[in-house]
């Protein structure tokens, strides 16, 4: 299985700063981690009493290395910019990054039920409901910074060797509902959607170069939609 995207951390806002309390403006500092992993996935499924269905998923990275480098923007930096401003960028690296992936979900649902309703376009629609639990652990590793000064142009910097680590792990539990038609023997259709509202995600930041360490809490809710066509040709 393929990942690809990006996992985007900002920091700013309401916060402590070696105990003292204290506000920024956000985002202050910005990094993206580019994804663009290959993963080795283990699936088991098994039916229960006939009315339920168990999955579960493994997934791990088999890849580390991606394409695109790690991005880091800094906004509103007065000690680099003393005219500076909270939308003014005043710092800009690049470093390559290396990334790892781990992933467990496990969801319980109802077998496909049948909807009565039948019109002359859709047949056998059935559906499902259930729920689970997904948990995800991402580790980042960034290299050989290169680093701008937009607002001041002041001469660029270099870095060699291991300059950041940033590890993110998200607990998700979920509800989901599923639903799925056929418009012929050849072409059907299906919708999943997905729901969670006690989303929780913790953090682990280092600066290496500055001796920066921090860590984050944060919580709220997600959702997914999933929509998928299959045209069967034999």
């Amino acid at each position: 299985m393929s990942r690809t995207g990006h996992v985007t951390y900002q920091i700013g806002g309401f916060g402590s700063f070696r105990g003292e309390p204290g506000y920024a403006h956000f985002p202050l500092s910005e990094l993206k981690f580019p994804q663009d992993n290959t993963l080795a996935v283990l699936s088991f499924s098994s039916v229960i009493r006939n009315k339920y269905q168990l999955n579960i998923e493994l997934a791990e990275s088999l890849t580390k290395d991606n394409d695109d480098p790690m991005e880091d923007s800094d906004w509103g930096i007065s000690f680099i910019n003393p005219n500076t401003s909270a939308s003014t960028l005043d710092v800009y690296s690049h470093s390559r990054v290396e990334s790892e992936s781990s992933e467990f979900d496990v969801s319980i649902s109802s077998l496909q039920k049948q909807f009565k309703y039948r019109n002359q376009f859709f047949q056998d629609w059935t559906y499902s409901y259930g729920g689970g639990y997904l948990y995800q652990k991402q580790s980042f590793r960034t290299f050989d910074l290169v680093q701008w000064y937009p607002s001041t142009g002041a001469p660029t910097d270099t870095m060699s060797g291991l300059v950041l680590t940033y590890n993110v792990a998200m607990s998700m539990p979920y509800i989901q509902f599923q639903t799925e038609s056929h418009y012929s023997s050849e072409l059907n259709f299906s919708l999943l959607i997905k729901a969670s509202p006690f989303l929780t995600v913790k953090d682990h930041d280092e600066h290496l170069l500055r001796d920066q360490a921090s860590d984050g809490k944060s919580e709220g809710y997600a959702w997914e939609l999933r929509s998928i066509a299959h045209y069967h040709t034999c």
